[in-house]
């Protein structure tokens, strides 16, 4: 592969199924070229569309951020693998054939190595945008043009059709480009229950709810440091809301207490040093008014004895299964939350929450086990 023809790639993250970089350029067929940092005359429109891309193709080649010299022999001895190169923007495995993108994305994810291919997105031949004076336009586009778009899977199957927003650039009624970085493939969220194997116990969730007065108490570095964990969340609850709204002299009259921070018609911030509720209740007496509490999250395997009132659940790393009702997924390891204890290898049915595009699941952000 010519050097000088690869897609430039910046490696700032790289998150297993989502979508993390942005490529900025139509591309015709027949050598038309449109892109989006095209220079525009003032008759130009700009204006929000939502439109459906083809998947065309992947670019034979995935692209990594580093390699080391077994994982280099281990790779270029796949027989679909022509060769690998590396470059400033990283190390490109070129493939045989577009078709082999697919095998060997999955075959580096096995492995542990995340790798990013580029697909090839058709337009259509027609789109509307919606320009800011509330305006719908049509407008058309070049028959064939495509764009580059860079994913870290290449399992969405060809000719899928798939959702996408941009903020187009449009002149005499054709589309010559898009605005910098507009340009994303719409993910759906999805809500789907499968079963899962348990893998290993990741520890327990600890839910303590500390009451109003008693939240000075919680020192999130020494629970830290005692429980041998990073994962101590505090949510102080430095407020107290009004059961009846404050009149406006009211509001002006209590603004100067010495505790209050800010004060609306609906609640006051309270100095954080501040936990005598009796005072409150009785420099606002003619109000209803209600203390919330804080809310401290622990995930600790020690055992927690804090005088508060508590919840547990239990954190467990299950195994997915890689079809999970009309979508494929290959987050296939996560992290799931229950409120009854499991063994290792216990068969256990989960609920998900998520993203996919098209039949693809990109990311699980949240998975309970029922």
């Amino acid at each position: 592969m010519d050097k000088k023809n690869m897609v430039k790639i910046g490696f700032a993250v790289f998150a297993v199924a989502a979508l993390i970089f942005e490529l900025f350029a139509f591309s015709g067929f027949g050598g038309t070229t449109v892109n989006q940092n095209v220079i525009v005359n003032t008759t130009s429109l700009h204006g929000a569309t939502d439109l459906q891309v083809t998947l065309l193709s992947y670019e034979p080649y995935l692209v990594v951020e580093k390699l080391n010299d077994s994982q280099i022999q281990l790779i270029k001895k796949n027989p679909k693998v022509e060769d690998i190169t590396s470059t400033e923007q990283g190390i490109y495995i070129i493939v045989k054939t577009r078709e082999d993108v697919g095998e060997i994305s999955s075959y580096l994810n096995s492995i542990g190595i995340n790798s990013i291919v580029i697909a090839n997105l058709q337009f259509p031949n027609q789109i509307i945008i919606n320009t800011d004076d509330g305006r719908a336009i049509q407008a058309s586009i070049a028959n064939g043009a495509t764009v580059n778009y860079p994913l870290v899977i290449a399992s969405i199957p060809v000719k899928t059709s798939l959702k996408a927003k941009m903020i187009a650039i449009v002149e005499n009624s054709v589309l010559v480009g898009y605005e910098p970085n507009s340009f994303s493939l719409v993910s759906d969220v999805i809500m789907q229950n499968t079963t899962a194997t348990v893998k290993d116990t990741v520890g327990t969730v600890y839910t303590f709810t500390i009451p109003f007065e008693n939240r000075n108490e919680i020192d999130e570095a020494k629970l830290k440091n005692e429980l041998k964990t990073e994962d101590v969340k505090y949510i102080r609850a430095d407020y107290v809301d009004f059961g009846t709204p404050l009149t406006v002299k009211e509001t002006t009259d209590k603004k100067n207490i010495s505790y209050v921070t800010y004060i609306s018609s609906g609640s006051i911030a309270i100095d954080k040093n501040f936990t005598d509720s009796s005072k409150i209740e009785s420099d606002f007496f003619n109000h209803s008014l209600d203390f919330p509490s804080s809310i401290l999250y622990l995930r600790t395997n020690e055992t927690v004895e804090l005088t508060y009132n508590k919840t547990l659940e239990y954190n467990y790393m299950v195994k997915l299964p890689e079809k999970i009702g009309n979508y494929t997924n290959y987050n296939t390891l996560i992290s799931a939350i229950s409120e009854n204890e499991y063994l290792q290898n216990d068969t256990v049915n989960v609920s998900i929450k998520g993203n996919a595009i098209g039949t693809i699941i990109t990311d699980i952000t949240d998975a309970k086990i029922e």
